[in-house]
C-alpha cells in the first residue's frame, strides 16, 4: 500500500550543480525574452520532480515549488556566472505584463 505524504516545506531538489547547471542552460535556450527566479524555480522544481530528482518525490505532494534554500544558492551562483560572463542581465523594476511575485528578481537573456 502507498502512502503520500503532505509536505508545506521547500522541495528538496538532489541535482549536482554541474546538473543544475545542464536544466538552467535548457530553461535559458527556452527564454524568448525575459524570466523570473520564480519561473525559473518552478522549471527546476517540475523537471526535478519527472526525472526523479527531488527527495521522496515518489510517495510526497508537495504544496509548493519552492526549493531548499541550498538548491537556491546553487542556482544564484549559476546565474551569478551568467551574468559574469554577460550572458543574462538582471532587469530593474517591474514588468506589468509578466506574473509579478513579491520580492522576485527578473533576468533578461542576451542574444
Amino acid at each position: 500500500m502507498n502512502i503520500t505524504y503532505y509536505s508545506s516545506n521547500p522541495v528538496p531538489v538532489e541535482y549536482s550543480e554541474e546538473e543544475m547547471k545542464k536544466v538552467i542552460s535548457d530553461y535559458l535556450r527556452s527564454v524568448k525574452e525575459e524570466f523570473s527566479f520564480h519561473a525559473l524555480s518552478d522549471y527546476i522544481v517540475d523537471r526535478a520532480i519527472k526525472e526523479g530528482k527531488v527527495a521522496n518525490a515518489a510517495n510526497t505532494q508537495y504544496s509548493s515549488n519552492k526549493m531548499t534554500p541550498s538548491s537556491s544558492i546553487i542556482v544564484s551562483k549559476i546565474l551569478w556566472n551568467y551574468i559574469w560572463n554577460q550572458k543574462v542581465f538582471i532587469a530593474f523594476g517591474e514588468n506589468p505584463y509578466t506574473a509579478n511575485y513579491k520580492d522576485d528578481t527578473r533576468f533578461v537573456v542576451v542574444k
